[in-house]
């Protein structure tokens, strides 16, 4: 039975030597297994320099070369990437719900501090800036999500004993209460584009009315997140971002 193991975690966190040791112990147990590394993707399109606009390509050939994996009938496709977003990771679980794949996620919850220190000490670091911007950008996984019910938190990347119990027994086909339209992988990131675009315009806005405060910027980012997660059409996004943080600045009176 072919599963498929979703990573997720900030970089730096530990998760390809997690993925690398995890596919390890499991195939001297016999097991087929595949570790698919987005960052090894990057790093071919990137040619050994930083190129954040090919980002689009490498996720794109990543989601394709994990889609083609589980056609194979192996025992375990690993999907190895930061899954920053709630929405990255539903990307995934629906390639596995269309062919009834179990799945599940494991992600890596380590302090920002360490992950800068990991990142200093590897052969590629990545900017220190992009590992801030995406540790703070990183949603858990929620079990009310249905993409989300089998999840596995870890704060080391190890492989125990745990952690084998949940590839071998705790991943599972979970379905929506109404199956979903599958976006097209690069809406992901422009949802993130156009609602970090309309929140800019808002806290402008905000400045000029003497509403602006850090206060503010944290609930209007937590909302753009939320709405981010859960919404694959940007325009639709950016429509439903902007009544909310209207709503808010509304009762607004730069306290609470």
């Amino acid at each position: 039975m072919t599963r498929l193991l979703i990573l997720a975690g900030p970089p730096a966190s530990g998760k390809t030597c997690f993925a690398t040791e995890l596919a390890a112990s499991l195939r001297r147990k016999g097991w087929d297994v595949a570790h698919v590394e987005a960052d090894a993707i990057r790093g071919f399109l990137w040619r050994g320099r930083f190129r954040p606009r090919l980002e689009g390509v490498a996720r794109r050939t990543f989601l394709r070369a994990v889609e083609a994996l589980l056609e194979e009938g192996l025992d375990l496709v690993i999907a190895d990437d930061t899954n920053y977003y709630a929405s990255m990771r539903r990307e995934l679980a629906r390639l596995a719900l269309e062919r009834e794949v179990p799945w599940g996620i494991a992600w890596l919850d380590v302090p920002l501090e360490e992950c800068l220190r990991r990142n200093a000490d590897r052969g590629r670091p990545v900017p220190d800036e992009v590992v801030r911007r995406l540790h703070e950008r990183f949603e858990p996984p929620n079990p009310d999500r249905w993409w989300e019910r089998s999840a596995l938190r870890l704060t080391e990347p190890e492989v125990t004993d745990r952690v084998l119990r949940f590839v071998r027994s705790g991943l599972s086909v979970h379905r929506p209460e109404e199956r979903e339209r599958r976006p097209h992988p690069e809406s992901v990131d422009e949802v993130d584009r156009a609602t970090r675009r309309a929140m800019g315009e808002i806290m402008k806005r905000a400045a000029r009315e003497g509403k602006a405060s850090q206060r503010l910027g944290e609930i209007l980012s937590r909302i753009r997140r939320e709405i981010a997660s859960e919404c694959d059409d940007p325009e639709e996004a950016v429509r439903r971002f902007r009544e909310r943080a209207e709503e808010v600045l509304r009762r607004w009176s730069g306290g609470d």
